[in-house]
């Protein structure tokens, strides 16, 4: 199974001049690290996703994000003016630093989501981007927390979504039938680049006593728990030299 990761969301800006003419995130994304771009977008995130430092933006020709000290104030809906540097980042497509901010409007609708499958939905074309997955159930149960991954499955591929800090999804109960998940795609190795940049990064993905206990009727699930289990263990030791911490 195919393990991606589906990032879940439930002013006042600097004014400065730029020297680097304005141009679409499309045509930003095909520009060589190091240069110096300048691109409008609208923010599809506040705090409540990476913290206060990430924002994603898009444009209608593209998303990518926009990462600096600047980023705080921004809100969902701000339109904005960004100039940075073309930086990715672990293959996660940044401008870092963001040296100028400009918020142009505030209270923008937020582009529709793009309705896509689990597989063709995570295409680097759709990173940055809102998108929705229809008729998907959660592989767990319980009551949502902050900073915790869950497996979500269309029936034969599986993707990971994460529910972070601030999320107001926090405390309420998983569901156990067929949902509709709307978020930003990330096709960077599930939250991995701006967790090395954490001084306490942490990933924590859900697993079950079904993984090891053999549960009656639970085949389907207990190899999929027994697999969750397994990749823990290797996540573990892979990014134990990147300071995060990997359990279920």
């Amino acid at each position: 199974m195919k393990r991606i990761l589906l990032l879940i969301f439930i002013c006042c800006g600097s004014i400065a001049v730029s020297n680097a003419q304005l141009i679409t995130i499309a045509a930003a994304r095909a520009m060589a690290t190091g240069s110096v771009v300048t691109v409008r977008g609208v923010v599809l995130n506040g705090g409540e996703l990476a913290g206060a430092s990430t924002r994603y933006i898009y444009d209608g020709t593209g998303g990518l994000v926009i990462y600096g000290s600047n980023m705080s104030t921004l809100n969902r809906g701000d339109s904005v003016e960004a100039t940075g540097t073309v930086a990715p980042y672990n293959n996660l497509f940044e401008l870092n630093p963001v040296t100028t901010i400009t918020v142009i409007s505030t209270g923008n609708t937020l582009p529709t989501p793009s309705v896509q499958t689990i597989p063709s939905g995570f295409a680097e074309s759709f990173e940055a981007h809102l998108v929705r997955f229809n008729n998907v159930t959660f592989t767990g149960s319980g009551t949502f927390a902050g900073n915790t991954n869950y497996s979500i499955t269309d029936g034969t591929n599986t993707a990971t979504i994460r529910i972070p800090n601030g999320n107001s999804l926090i405390g309420t109960s998983i569901p156990g039938g067929n949902v509709n998940v709307v978020g930003i795609v990330r096709t960077s190795r599930n939250a991995l680049p701006l967790l090395r940049k954490s001084k306490h990064a942490a990933i924590v993905n859900t697993c079950s006593v079904a993984a090891t206990a053999g549960i009656p009727m639970r085949a389907l699930y207990s190899a999929s728990k027994g697999a969750v289990l397994s990749l823990t263990q290797a996540m573990a030791n892979d990014h134990l030299k990147d300071g995060v911490r990997v359990n279920c």
